[in-house]
């Protein structure tokens, strides 16, 4: 039986020379099951190459190493040199191992990094978050901004760099119904566009947000398509200090303990995770993968067993069925 295919996605070559400090400004990245990992290179000719040698592999089919990010059959020449090294010392041919040794403390945080996730019990539910959202509005100038920014990261569950670089052209807005965004862009290096973390996706988005949305474009009157939908009065983008001080504030206002903006993504899975929208689907929107999603947000799914027996009793006894939801599903 062969091994399960991959979802491995490697993202354009990313170009951050404005950064003064950066001496390897050309990024190539990419996702094997939805972990990310990212190689600089000096030259764009350099990064280009290598994301032509990763699209190779991935169009052959070929495994990659979720340790390293790269083929495995790159890994063999390197299994085979440190097998060397490792003979030559044993019969004395060389006194010592030359071979660099594993970071101990990059291993520690990969282990870190695999058992963190997210605890749902912090989370508000969708009606504090509503409440919470209205109340960022003050008389502060750029207040009203950073609610629809706060309505965009909960009902639409983006990353705070995809919402900073969302345009007119990216939205779909019926005048009834569901909604839409492309999410095509994000902020990669200070107010720079780049593609999002895990590649462009499409969300849709609720009656609720759309609303908003319109109200925002109404107000705001943007010329072009093309125009970014929060900018401050400066043309710059909102400040992400401002913004969580805003949350903050609106936060105490209701009684809720302080989050992070980014928080409001979580909250956005844990909803919609409860709300009975599948796994795949949930990964979709949020741009993970169903084992990215399981890992962070377990607690949210500790309910799964017995609303899947609730639902299944309830078909089996002749209650409502699937085909009559109106989302198709039990």
């Amino acid at each position: 039986m062969g091994r399960p295919i991959q979802e491995v996605k490697v993202f354009g070559v990313q170009d951050r020379r404005s950064m003064a400090q950066a001496k390897l400004p050309w990024i190539v990245r990419r996702s094997i099951e939805g972990r990310q990992r990212s190689k600089s290179f000096r030259t764009k000719a350099e990064a280009e190459r290598y994301r032509v040698l990763l699209l190779q592999a991935v169009h052959a089919g070929e495994r990659f190493d979720e340790a390293t990010g790269e083929p495995e059959s790159w890994q063999a020449p390197r299994i085979v040199s440190r097998a060397c090294v490792e003979a030559a010392v044993a019969i004395g041919a060389i006194v010592d191992d030359p071979w660099p040794p594993r970071s101990q403390q990059r291993a520690r945080r990969k282990v870190a990094r695999r058992r963190r996730g997210v605890d749902v019990r912090s989370l508000p539910g969708p009606e504090t978050m509503a409440l919470a959202i209205d109340a960022i509005t003050t008389h502060q100038p750029g207040s009203r901004t950073y609610r629809v920014m706060t309505a965009v990261a909960y009902y639409a569950g983006l990353r705070p760099s995809e919402v900073v670089m969302l345009r007119v052209r990216a939205l779909v807005l019926p005048l009834d119904g569901w909604g839409r965004i492309n999410v095509t862009e994000a902020d990669i290096s200070f107010d720079e566009p780049g593609e999002p973390k895990t590649g462009p996706r499409t969300v849709p988005i609720p009656p609720v947000l759309v609303t908003i949305f319109r109200q925002w474009i109404e107000e705001n009157g943007f010329d072009s398509a093309d125009d970014l939908l929060f900018r401050t009065r400066g043309g710059k983008r909102p400040s992400a200090s401002n913004w969580g001080r805003a949350w903050h504030r609106a936060l105490a206002a209701v009684g809720q303990e302080p989050l992070r903006v980014y928080d409001c993504r979580h909250a956005a899975a844990t909803t919609w995770l409860r709300a009975g929208v599948p796994l795949a689907e949930t990964a979709r929107r949020l741009g993970h993968s169903v084992e990215t999603l399981v890992s962070n947000y377990v607690g949210a799914l500790d309910d799964e067993e017995h609303i899947g027996n609730t639902r299944i009793e309830s078909l089996l006894l002749g209650g409502t069925s699937a085909e009559s939801s109106p989302t198709g599903e039990a």
